[in-house]
């Protein structure tokens, strides 16, 4: 984060109403200057909302990450290993879960335990409509992979996926419908 987002910003000491970022785009990191002038909607954000009504960064970052990419809309939708990429200028890998090597989860092992960042997609519905599905994964979405684990039940081990939707307050396990899996250090 203190690539994206340099430290020697605030609102109070020597505030000027504009913000810096940093964005790893098509092999260099480009600094993105914004204004403080979020959009909202009756006096709600429109787009990012954060759980506390005084916290503005994720909005800021979010605006940034808009005029890098040449607006919100473009941030509809799109290639999860792109995002990464952008805010880490790591190199990735993409896993494609019906076609995914046996060491898969030792690779996912490896990631965690090595703090990297990872995330997944679902493929799309039938529908563009962001149906729910019964476990509350929701069809043609991108989710943060923030742990794996093995667990006993019944006698088997089953293993488990924590995912966190960026968008919202949830989270599931891994049930076979998420058919793709990017990682990156």
């Amino acid at each position: 984060m203190d690539q994206v987002v340099p430290a020697d910003q605030s609102f109070t000491k020597d505030y000027t109403g504009i913000f810096h970022f940093r964005f790893h785009r098509n092999g260099q990191w480009v600094d993105v200057v914004i204004d403080d002038q979020l959009p909202t909607l009756n006096g709600q954000l429109i787009f990012v909302n954060c759980k506390t009504s005084n916290e503005f960064w994720p909005a800021l970052l979010e605006k940034a990450y808009a005029k890098v990419c040449g607006s919100y809309a473009a941030l509809n939708g799109g290639f999860i290993s792109d995002g990464l990429h952008d805010f880490t200028g790591g190199a990735y890998k993409t896993f494609n879960l019906t076609k995914a090597s046996d060491n898969l989860w030792d690779l996912m092992e490896q990631a965690v335990k090595r703090k990297a960042v990872m995330g997944c997609g679902t493929p799309p519905g039938p529908t563009p409509a962001n149906t729910v599905l019964p476990n509350g994964i929701v069809q043609g979405h991108a989710y943060t992979v923030t742990g794996v684990t093995k667990v006993k039940s019944q006698g088997k081990v089953v293993k488990l996926v924590r995912l966190l939707n960026p968008g919202e307050k949830e989270s599931g396990r891994e049930t076979g419908v998420i058919t793709h899996l990017c990682g990156m250090r």
